[in-house]
């Protein structure tokens, strides 16, 4: 069963204890299951696949097997099980766990496998398998994973397989490759002291931001998911916001986590109040500067941040939101303080071309 669970084929049938654990962590971030990337929640909890952990601890077994005492019956069963697999047992617990330890690449077919003449009982025993080397083992196999389900772009805009994770990789958290995933180096605002529904606000939005128009027109081509805020014909767009969209992209933009955080002028007046979180590399690449403002050491300010523009959202969308919650509104006269931002309704000068770009 743990190869089986361990290097199940892409789209293969899933753990059910795996499934339950991936609707617990969709549940403490506050959305439903169904829909989210796996692996996308996985990664934001630093949680690792049930099956991974249980090769963790059949790992354990199998040293505390070895350092028994050889009059304890356990460590009597351990050598009968070695002896099983020396004359070619295929059904025993040692079989299965050393072929999982080949397969991670941790030992090699020629260390234990039937019909090895160089293989014995002390040899198996001897086998340098702990528990260290199988979890960088697994998490190099876990990284694998991530690169064959994202597909063969990059840019989540592109939308397609593995979009999510992508989403999560490319735009949100950045796991270096010397880090083994636990729950004493996951995301910062986890251990944060504030209420529930303002980190699970945040939690969603780092999970891919799935509510936003970017992510659930999936019926429209990607370049015309436009923001219902500054890049529409719709009521809720205002003719600033729409110049000012086009002044700092010159185009106009879909709704995704990226322009919700970084671009959409609806939101300038509430980002300026967190200089900590977006002003600290202004001039780098937008993923580098996204990247940065979700990894930014005030992980209090960019919280009580994305609360404050998703309240001003769904006021500003006619969607629920809690009842009497204070929301920061955008004066009608409000000019970003950054000269950068400004478009030419700013200096009082309309260009109504320009304005009309959004319409075609």
């Amino acid at each position: 069963m743990l190869t089986k669970w361990l290097f199940r084929k892409e789209g293969g049938p899933g753990c059910e204890a795996d499934s339950l654990h991936h609707e617990f962590l969709c549940s403490t971030a506050g959305m439903a299951a169904r829909g989210k990337s796996r692996s996308m929640v996985l990664r934001e909890f630093h949680r690792i696949s049930l099956p991974y952990r249980w090769a963790l601890l059949a790992v354990s077994w199998w040293e505390r097997l070895k350092g028994m005492c050889p009059s304890r019956v356990a460590h009597q069963a351990l050598m009968a099980d070695i002896d099983l697999v020396l004359n070619g047992c295929r059904d025993c617990w040692t079989y299965h766990f050393l072929l999982a330890m080949e397969r991670l690449g941790v030992i090699q077919a020629t260390q234990w496998r039937f019909g090895m003449t160089t293989v014995d009982r002390t040899g198996i025993i001897g086998l340098s398998i702990t528990r260290p080397i199988v979890h960088t083992a697994l998490m190099a196999a876990l990284r694998a994973h991530w690169v064959l389900s994202y597909g063969t772009t990059i840019d989540p805009r592109q939308g397609g397989v593995g979009a999510q994770l992508r989403t999560h990789m490319f735009w949100v958290h950045d796991i270096p490759s010397d880090i083994i995933l636990s729950r004493n180096n996951s995301p910062r605002y986890m251990k944060l002291c504030l209420p529930l529904s303002k980190l699970q606000c945040l939690a969603r939005y780092r999970l891919g931001a799935l509510h936003l128009l970017g992510r659930t027109e999936h019926n429209t081509v990607v370049h015309q998911r436009h923001c219902p805020l500054c890049s529409s014909t719709r009521d809720t767009c205002r003719p600033i916001w729409r110049a000012r969209t086009l002044a700092r992209c010159g185009s106009p933009q879909p709704e995704d986590l990226l322009h919700f955080m970084l671009d959409c002028p609806a939101y300038d007046h509430i980002r300026e109040q967190s200089p900590s979180v977006f002003q600290l590399h202004a001039l780098a690449p937008p993923m580098a500067r996204l990247h940065d403002a979700f990894d930014t050491v005030d992980q209090h300010a960019l919280v009580q941040c994305v609360w404050a523009m998703h309240l001003y959202r769904s006021h500003l969308l006619g969607l629920k939101h809690p009842h009497g919650a204070r929301i920061q509104h955008q004066p009608a006269n409000y000019i970003p303080t950054d000269v950068s931002l400004w478009c030419r309704s700013d200096f009082g000068l309309v260009d109504e071309a320009s304005l009309m770009i959004v319409a075609v």
